[in-house]
């Protein structure tokens, strides 16, 4: 599974994975990881996320890293109630994408001019620039 460079929409969806190995990785779609029990994501190739929640509802991750993802689509991150960094420097993020992400401390990313409405996260609670490096 280390080659693999596109996975599918609902590809590992309730899959109870805890870990990713697809160093490989370029593209991922919708729902593809969502609701597993991911601490730690490093996805060094992936480039794009196609549709929405591609990582909603994995409640244990903590750390996302992807240094190649050019967006971060809308309810990327619902619900992962123990994120608390996400590292994508490129990545450009649409509105709602870390809805109820209310442990979230760090965001690196290319730009911060997404909305949100859940009054969780670190954008609702206007906490976010403390949040942005």
């Amino acid at each position: 599974m280390p080659l693999v460079q596109s996975v599918g929409s609902y590809a590992f969806y309730k899959a109870n994975l805890e870990y990713l190995p697809f160093y490989s990785l370029k593209r991922a779609g919708h729902c593809a990881f969502d609701s597993n029990n991911f601490t730690e994501v490093n996805l060094g190739q992936l480039e794009t996320l196609d549709g929405e929640w591609a990582f909603s509802d994995c409640e244990n991750l903590k750390l996302f890293v992807a240094l190649q993802l050019q967006n971060i689509n809308q309810k990327c991150f619902s619900s992962c109630n123990n994120l608390e960094a996400v590292i994508a420097p490129n990545a450009a993020v649409s509105d709602n994408a870390f809805q109820n992400c209310f442990k979230l401390e760090q965001i690196l990313i290319r730009e911060a001019s997404f909305k949100c409405d859940c009054g969780n996260c670190p954008k609702c609670q206007e906490k976010l620039q403390n949040c942005i490096e």
